[in-house]
């Protein structure tokens, strides 16, 4: 592990597929928690 040889994984080198408009930043869960709490509330 730690950049030993041993540690190399067939996984290492494979690029993993991103989704639009996605770039690492969590943006949209701010916005649907308050969607969720909206529809929680609307329930009651």
């Amino acid at each position: 592990m730690l950049g030993l040889k041993e540690g190399r994984t067939v996984f290492e080198d494979l690029n993993f597929q991103t989704r639009p408009f996605y770039y690492g930043d969590p943006w949209f869960l701010a916005p649907s928690i308050r969607y969720y709490r909206w529809r929680d509330a609307q329930n009651r």
